[in-house]
């Protein structure tokens, strides 16, 4: 939650400077990433139950929790560039930690090593499609991509919302 908000905290305090209206739309997008990796974040974990017999298993999930934050942490950072200074390099690394983190969540809510009753298939089915997609969006031009890339994660966060709601 730290990392989320520090992400908004500093596209925000980047946003002061802001002289052209095109970069008014770089920051919405780039608002909206953080806003939509949180709504996936929040929404999946929610739905995860850790129990264990042992101390390997919760270390194990231990670990892959902070290798998510660590990567969330390097999507803040090239966030940050992307507002900065918007060019490819950036937007790879982007789209490239959002799906490793996609990928991390799918494995700490599939596992039954620590989780003892796994996301099921039809909702896990979300998370393994949208980093497909964001695989994808590596061809598309930057603000075309980031457009995709948050419909992809607002729909993925309201799926599986509404999925563990009905």
């Amino acid at each position: 939650m730290i990392v989320l908000g520090e992400s908004l905290a500093g596209l925000i305090e980047h946003g002061e400077q802001i002289h052209h209206l095109a970069d008014y739309g770089l920051l919405l997008l780039l608002l909206l990433s953080v806003i939509g990796m949180w709504s996936v974040y929040y929404t999946f974990m929610e739905q995860l139950r850790i129990e264990a017999k042992s101390y390997g298993p919760l270390s194990f999930f231990r670990g892959l929790h902070r290798f998510f934050i660590a990567c969330l942490t390097l999507q803040s950072f090239f966030i940050a560039q992307l507002f900065e200074e918007p060019n490819r390099i950036f937007y790879s690394g982007y789209l490239i930690v959002t799906v490793l983190l996609l990928s991390i969540l799918l494995v700490m809510l599939r596992l039954r090593l620590f989780n003892p009753q796994p996301l099921p298939w039809h909702s896990a089915r979300l998370l393994l499609i949208g980093s497909l997609v964001l695989l994808f969006m590596l061809v598309l031009p930057l603000m075309l991509g980031l457009v995709i890339a948050d419909l992809v994660l607002f729909t993925i966060g309201i799926t599986g919302w509404r999925r563990n709601v009905v």
